[in-house]
């Protein structure tokens, strides 16, 4: 509850201070600045998964599964400001700092917005740095991954235990096959497995939809809650006692409503996945095909 409020804290804050830039703001920045950086890590063979942690502040995250053992990246950076001074005080303080060692390659956003020191010049600051990550890892590969605002987390076909954090913006995992959670403030979660959890997951948002998908013949058990939203599934299910009304059948799907946490099962059961939202609505239904 204590990390769902941060997140809920940090959502309100980030919205506040857009408001507050769009007070003083009324015409996009009069100059901008686009690099494409792009680089490769070989990863020794190894009994243990690689670990790919990124930790972005203001961008998009997208990870895919590909052939081999390397760990590619192509980072689009955009600044953006109204003179050249303040263009080039943006390249010089904010930076990309990459740590590769033992299996582990960690991508770093710093900038003065990661230091209490830097909070006032934050405040005033004339320009914007945009860094959007796409990154090819190895399929067995774990994942932590953070952004807070202007734009998604996505995930494709990795295999590997996965930690997932955005503030402002999707959160979208399709074809997993591990397990962990994914959260956000404002915006939708969704998860597409290709074979069903063998540990735990989570997935929470506060502003949006929590969606997951199950592949024909999987099964797991649900521990589910909305409160200004309903719980919807096209999969055949079994209610599990446990508070809550029982559930409905409408056009075709089974519908719940619950201001606590509900139990719903598919199959026969299985690691519990946890799918919780305060304003959306929860589905949980068939993969779709490709």
């Amino acid at each position: 509850m204590k990390r769902l409020w941060f997140f809920l804290l940090l959502g309100l804050l980030a919205a506040a201070r857009a408001m507050a830039h769009d007070t003083y703001r009324h015409d996009p920045y009069k100059l901008e600045k686009k690099d494409t950086v792009e680089r490769v890590f070989h990863l020794a063979p190894a009994a243990q998964p690689p670990v790919v942690k990124v930790d972005n502040v203001i961008g998009s995250i997208a990870v895919s599964a590909a052939p081999g053992a390397q760990v590619r990246l192509a980072l689009k950076k955009t600044l953006r400001a109204d003179t050249p001074e303040w263009l080039a005080r943006a390249e010089k303080e904010v930076r990309l700092d990459v740590s590769e060692k033992d299996g582990l390659v960690e991508l770093y956003v710093d900038g003065p917005f990661r230091h209490r020191e830097g909070r006032h010049d934050e405040e005033n600051r004339e320009y914007d740095a945009v860094y959007d990550f796409e990154l090819q890892v190895p399929e067995r590969c774990d994942l932590v991954l953070k952004t807070v605002t202007n734009g998604d987390v996505r995930v494709r076909g990795v295999t590997g235990s996965f930690t997932v954090r955005n503030v402002n913006g999707r959160v979208d995992l399709e074809g997993i096959a591990g397990s962990g959670s994914g959260q956000t403030v404002n915006g939708g979660v969704r998860a597409s497995f290709r074979s069903a959890p063998g540990e735990p997951c989570s997935f929470k948002t506060v502003n949006g939809d929590v969606e997951v998908r199950l592949a024909p013949g999987q099964a797991a058990d649900f521990k589910v809650k909305t409160f200004n939203g309903g719980v919807y599934s096209d999969l055949p299910v079994s209610y599990v006692p446990g508070g809550g009304e029982k559930p409905r059948h409408e056009k075709g799907r089974f519908v719940y409503r619950s201001h606590g946490f509900q139990g719903v099962r598919v199959g026969k059961g299985g690691a519990e996945i946890t799918l919780d939202t305060l304003n959306g609505d929860i589905v949980i239904a068939a993969a779709k095909s490709n």
